[in-house]
């Protein structure tokens, strides 16, 4: 499972770096660092470059704030109305404290940060609802809803994070317990809807090839 999911990851970078010259004047450029940042840890994740004791729990500690921080960006940015912003805004900065407290005193910079991934989650998942509301009241786009970028990017992101908070509110448990079916469980789920992200993101890159509107800028 591991490898698929890699290879869809793979697949969006060069998707990407196709489009690049369309996408380089457009908010989707913070891609490039990110995709290519992604490639490196999951391909250091699959031959043990971070595991410390058995276990490589403290850096996806980092990688998923990171990651956090990155959609939160993009889904400010997305977002149109000026209450709708400062309620992310400080959803955004009350989740990092959070984080940041629950990593380094609550349950550890070397386990899993449980807690506060559920509530980035639930977080990024109300945030991505507000787009959707926001896209239904613009009727008057012009534009397809399946050749819009940011549908397809927040359509990704509500089945990721939906899935990360039903997985790790079920079995985070088992994670310290050494039960052999929490690996199979996180290898088979984790991958399944990290797959239905990067197609995802595939298809909202792929949406420049013909569209190109202001409101990536």
């Amino acid at each position: 499972m591991y490898d698929y999911f890699f290879l869809f990851q793979l697949a969006a970078l060069l998707v990407y770096s196709i489009q690049f010259n369309k996408l380089k004047s457009t908010l989707y450029k913070w891609f490039l660092p990110y995709l290519i940042v992604m490639a490196v840890y999951e391909f250091g994740t699959f031959n043990g470059w971070f595991t410390v004791s058995g276990s490589n729990h403290w850096s996806f500690n980092i990688i998923s704030t990171l990651e956090f921080l990155f959609y939160g960006y993009f889904l400010f940015r997305l977002l149109r109305k000026n209450k709708a912003k400062r309620i992310f805004t400080l959803a955004l900065c009350f989740t990092l404290f959070v984080t940041t407290l629950n990593i380094f005193f609550i349950q550890g910079f070397w386990k899993l940060h449980t807690y506060s991934y559920l509530l980035q989650s639930v977080v990024i998942i109300a945030a991505t609802c507000m787009f959707f509301y926001q896209l239904m009241q613009n009727v008057q786009s012009k534009i397809p809803l399946f050749r819009n970028p940011d549908f397809w990017l927040c359509t990704g992101l509500l089945f990721y994070y939906l899935g990360s908070f039903m997985f790790f509110a079920s079995f985070s448990h088992m994670a310290y317990k050494g039960n052999p079916n929490y690996t199979m469980l996180y290898q088979v789920i984790y991958n399944f809807y990290n797959i239905i992200l990067y197609v995802c993101l595939i298809n909202s890159f792929l949406c420049f090839r013909k569209t190109k509107m202001l409101s990536y800028l």
